[in-house]
């Protein structure tokens, strides 16, 4: 796959995770590259916090390595947001089922 058709399947990835984000009540969504700042995919809002996610869709897995670049992106904003990991599910497009991975502090903040 070339690198062009790399960052267009990239792009829709993240505008279909941004569009179910905010498409969930309390929530407020927001593609990060249209906005001009630096790192991160998806700048979200609600009550309770911020997060910036970080979406993959590649065939290989490197979890270690997306898990560093979405804390190192969120820890580069000018105020606390917390790192949210995005990553594509194969054979499953509904937005829904993709897997979201974050730490237990961010989890115990989501569900308190």
């Amino acid at each position: 796959m070339t690198g062009q058709t790399s960052r267009r399947k990239g792009a829709a990835f993240e505008r279909d995770i941004e569009r179910y984000l905010d498409g969930v009540d309390g929530i407020t969504a927001r593609r990060v590259a249209p906005l001009g700042y630096a790192g991160g995919d998806i700048h979200v809002t609600t009550q309770r916090l911020e997060l910036l996610v970080e979406c993959k869709n590649r065939k290989t897995l490197a979890l270690p390595e997306w898990w560093r670049q979405a804390v190192d992106d969120a820890n580069q904003w000018h105020r606390h947001v917390a790192p949210l990991l995005v990553v594509k599910r194969p054979r499953t497009t509904d937005p829904a089922h993709q897997w979201a991975i974050c730490d237990l502090h961010t989890l115990t903040h989501l569900i308190t």
